[in-house]
């Protein structure tokens, strides 16, 4: 129980003493850097760029969210493996993570699907 007390001052200790020498601070929006060693007014300035909205993905145009004549394989969009429309690994899938794809086995292979193990496409 000591030595468990001991480290937590220890570590507490540390962390004031690296807190008061330097470190990061942020101001307006900006991350700035001091050294450890203050000599003068030396910083630098690290600009940090605010999140904007990510682009759109682009849409698979043989990848659709409903079944279609041309539907050749079964898609599980969480884990990027394709299925035959009979197997069983495709009947469990939640829907929610399920697409149709019209495409070739090479089309789907290309796009980074991979073969599911059980069906084999």
């Amino acid at each position: 129980m000591k030595g468990i007390g001991l480290l937590l001052i220890c570590g507490s200790l540390l962390a004031f003493f690296l807190l008061l020498l330097g470190g990061r601070q942020v101001r307006g929006g900006e991350v700035v850097i001091t050294p450890l060693r203050r000599s003068g007014n030396v910083f630098r300035t690290v600009a940090v760029p605010t999140p904007g909205p990510s682009p759109a993905p682009t849409p698979d145009p043989l990848l659709s969210a409903e079944p279609t004549e041309e539907t050749r394989y079964i898609v599980n969009i969480l884990s990027n493996k394709f299925h035959l429309p009979d197997c069983s690994g495709a009947a469990g899938m939640k829907e929610e993570n399920r697409r149709y794809f019209s495409g070739t086995r090479d089309e789907a292979l290309a796009r980074g699907f991979e073969p599911c193990g059980y069906c084999k496409p």
